[in-house]
This record gives structure tokens, sequence and C-alpha cells, in this order.
């Protein structure tokens, strides 16, 4: 019964970026609404398995840090499975 859930979920999440298009973690996970390790479980599962593809893009330099955005879009791959 888990994996069933956990194939909803990730059906739910090829849903949303197919009809958004690439989306950052945040804004999956605003959407959801669902603890961050679980979300990190279904995307590397969906990435994993070539559902979905993870562009990172660099941001410019801080004087701190470097940070790193990672967007999340749908594979051909992932649009067969949904139609």
């Amino acid at each position: 019964m888990e994996e069933r859930k956990l194939l909803l979920e990730e059906l739910a999440i090829l849903k949303l970026l197919k009809e958004r298009g690439a989306m950052r973690y945040s804004q999956i996970q605003k959407k959801f609404e669902m603890n961050p390790e679980q979300l990190e479980k279904l995307l590397r599962n969906l990435s994993t398995g070539l559902w979905i593809i993870v562009t990172t893009i660099p941001e410019t330099w801080n004087h701190k840090k470097r940070t790193i955005l990672a967007e999340y879009s749908i594979s051909k791959r992932g649009l067969k499975v949904l139609s």
C-alpha cells in the first residue's frame, strides 16, 4: 500500500510539471505542502528513472556564498506516462 501512495504522489508531480513547466524545489514544495525529506525522495526517484530532468542554474557570486538553483522539468519519458 505504501508503494501505491508513492506512485500517486509521483504522478501528481509529473502532472504539475506538465501543466506549469520547469519549477524550482521551493515552488513544488509549496504546492504539495509535504515533508522536505519526502519530496526529496520523490524527486530523486523521478530523476533516477529519467521521468524528470534536473537542470542546475548557477547564480551570480555573492560575497558570502555562491548559490545554485535547480529546476525540475518533465522529460519525454514522463510525458509518455501521462499520455
